[in-house]
């Protein structure tokens, strides 16, 4: 019974999902990010992620008026999983983009 209300509880979003595995199992390898497609670069942990994610959430939230959108401006990499999840956290819809190239600035953003 307690399997199928931890099932339950699980499909509801993947911020509870997130925290449920950074409590039950924090160092468990959930990302690793391969530079060239083959070799490892870095990897998060559950804890890791659920804590950069927080980390992120509190600085939108904490910024003095609640954004509905953030553009995510990262390059490829964990980083950008850190500041996908953190818009979730903070109930942020996340845009992302590819950032710009310093000799061709976009006029899109």
């Amino acid at each position: 019974m307690a399997e199928l209300v931890m099932d339950k509880l699980l499909q509801n979003n993947l911020v509870d999902l997130l925290r449920y595995r950074a409590l039950d199992s924090p160092d468990t390898v959930l990302y690793t990010y391969l530079a060239d497609g083959e070799s490892q670069s870095e990897s998060m942990t559950a804890a890791e992620l659920d804590r950069r994610a927080a980390e992120i959430a509190m600085a939108l939230l904490e910024s003095g008026r609640r954004p509905e959108s953030a553009i995510l401006l990262y390059p490829q990499g964990n980083d950008f999983i850190a500041g996908f999840m953190g818009c979730l956290y903070a109930g942020v819809i996340a845009i992302p983009a590819f950032p710009p190239h310093l000799r061709r600035p976009s006029p899109r953003l």
